[in-house]
C-alpha cells in the first residue's frame, strides 16, 4: 500500500506505477464515496487520517483474503507449467543461480521469475510463491526449509593489515537483516567504534571491502576466493540461515515442490 511509505502524491504514483494527477483523482473519488477525508495535510506532506489508517487495514485484509483464496485455488495445480516468482536478494539470487539453471533445464514448461532487492517480497500478499530468504526466525505461517547457514566474518582489505581493530573505518549493513546482528563481536573486538558507512546487502558490502572502503560483516563463503581480502578474527561475528520459504497452501503444487527438490539437493 503506497501511502504507508509515500508521503506525496507523486511518490505514491512512483510505487504505483500512475501518474501523480491519476492517484490524486482516485483518492478524491473515494473521498466523495465515504464523505470524509482520508488524507490530510502536515506542511509539505500527506498523511493517512484516521479514517484513511481503517480503510487502508481493511483494505490490506481484503487483499490477503483474496491471495489466501488464489492460493488454495492454485495449490491443486498439478501442471509442471505455468509461472513461479521468486523472491530474494542479490547474494542467494547469485550463490543458487546454478541450480535456478537446473531447474529451468528439468521443467522448461515452468517461467521462473527471479526479483532482488533489499526487503523481499511478501508471500502472504501474493507478491511471490516462493522466496530464498535470510533469516533466523521465518514467519510461522509459511512452509520451509533450510537449505545451508551462512557464518559471517570481519574481513577487510589486505592494505589494513596489521591496523588495530577499534581504529578501522566500519562499515555497517542498513535496511538488511544483517543490520545491529553484529553488535556484540564489536563491542568485544572494536569497542567504541561507530560505522563511517553503510551498505543495504551483503553482495555491496563484499565489492566495498574489495575496493578498502573499510572493514565489514560478509559471508567467509563468499569472501574467501578473493585475494586482496583478509580475515580479521576467527570469531563468527554472527550467523543466517538461508530458508527456502513459500506459503502452505501452495507446498503442494507441482512447480512449487520441484522448485524445493532442485533447490534442496545435495
Amino acid at each position: 500500500m503506497a501511502f504507508r511509505t509515500a508521503t506525496t502524491y507523486s511518490r505514491a504514483g512512483k510505487q504505483l506505477g500512475l501518474a501523480h494527477t491519476t492517484v490524486s483523482r482516485k483518492v478524491r473519488g473515494l473521498e466523495r464515496h465515504f464523505g470524509t477525508n482520508l488524507l490530510e495535510r502536515a506542511g509539505d506532506r500527506l498523511r493517512l487520517s484516521e479514517a484513511g489508517q481503517r480503510a487502508l487495514e481493511a483494505a490490506e485484509r481484503i487483499e490477503e483474503e483474496v491471495a489466501a483464496l488464489e492460493r488454495g485455488i492454485s495449490g491443486h495445480d498439478e501442471r509442471l507449467s505455468g509461472r513461479l516468482d521468486l523472491t530474494t536478494v542479490d547474494l542467494l539470487a547469485l550463490r543458487y543461480m546454478p541450480r535456478f539453471a537446473d531447474f529451468r533445464a528439468r521443467h522448461p514448461g515452468v517461467e521462473l521469475s527471479i526479483a532482488t532487492d533489499v526487503e523481499v517480497k511478501s508471500l502472504s500478499r501474493g507478491e511471490a510463491q516462493v522466496a530464498l530468504r535470510l533469516t533466523n526466525a521465518p514467519e510461522e505461517h509459511l512452509y520451509g526449509k533450510v537449505l545451508e547457514r551462512l557464518d559471517f566474518y570481519a574481513f577487510a582489505h589486505r592494505s589494513f593489515l596489521g591496523a588495530p581493530l577499534p581504529m578501522l573505518p566500519w562499515l555497517d549493513y542498513l535496511g538488511h537483516p544483517c543490520a545491529a546482528r553484529a553488535e556484540s563481536w564489536m563491542r568485544r573486538n572494536a569497542s567504541g567504534t561507530r560505522p563511517l558507512a553503510f551498505l543495504s546487502t551483503p553482495m555491496l558490502m563484499l565489492e566495498a571491502l574489495r575496493q578498502g572502503l573499510g572493514a565489514g560483516m560478509v559471508p567467509s563463503t563468499m569472501a574467501d576466493g578473493h585475494g586482496e581480502l583478509i580475515k580479521l578474527s576467527d570469531e563468527t561475528a554472527f550467523s543466517l540461515d538461508v530458508w527456502l520459504l513459500a506459503p502452505k497452501e501452495l507446498r503442494r503444487t507441482a512447480r512449487v515442490r520441484a522448485f524445493f527438490d532442485s533447490l534442496a539437493a545435495p
